[in-house]
């Protein structure tokens, strides 16, 4: 089992391939995405889909225009996070279900990236101490400043730097389960940990 102390590299995985019909459903499904083609997602979510606190196609459907949940831009993240699974279910992202354990996921992220600049300041011409590669971050909660909100300070071993926060993804991010039903892929669960 993997663990962050570790600060090993944990880059997503593609373990769908060999699985029949989910290479079809996972390039339809990203097609529907990038085009925002709703008509085209719909029927590949199941009848009875559950997100964090509602079901169904209607559920979809009011949640996709809407800015508070950023869904298409969210099935766009996943679609690059790799995919797990069996014979008739799917996982993603890939490592959400592979036994990795954060000792403590309301403080540890994930660097969504084999090139994630850690730098010596909240800016984007600071200093770069670093780069991370797919690797457990600890972030600091307290630290707060009006001057960046689109950094995170972190710390990787005893290296305190500050990442952007669009590179980072927290074990509450979203994940989606994908299930054969009657000889079909369809989504039955897209739902955050919050």
């Amino acid at each position: 089992m993997a663990t962050p102390a570790s600060a090993e590299s944990i880059p997503p995985r593609d373990e769908c391939g060999d699985i029949p019909g989910a290479d079809a459903f996972r390039m339809t499904l990203a097609t529907a995405v990038a085009n925002r083609n709703e008509a085209m997602l719909v029927p590949l979510f199941a009848p009875n889909v559950k997100f964090h606190d509602d079901f169904g196609h209607a559920a979809l459907r009011e949640r996709l225009p809407h800015p508070d949940y950023r869904l298409w831009e969210e099935l766009d993240a996943l679609l690059q996070l790799g995919c797990g699974g069996t014979a008739n279910e799917l996982y993603v992202p890939w490592v959400g279900d592979q036994g990795f354990v954060m000792e403590n996921p309301s403080v540890e992220l994930l660097a969504v990236g084999s090139a994630i600049p850690l730098r010596s300041a909240p800016s984007e011409t600071a200093l770069v101490l670093r780069y991370l590669n797919w690797e457990v971050v600890r972030w600091n909660s307290e630290w707060e400043t009006t001057m960046a909100h689109d950094f995170a300070q972190v710390t990787i071993g005893s290296m305190v730097g500050y990442v952007l926060e669009s590179q980072l993804r927290s074990e509450f991010h979203y994940h989606m389960s994908v299930s054969r039903i009657d000889g079909r892929w369809q989504v039955t669960s897209l739902v955050d940990g919050e």
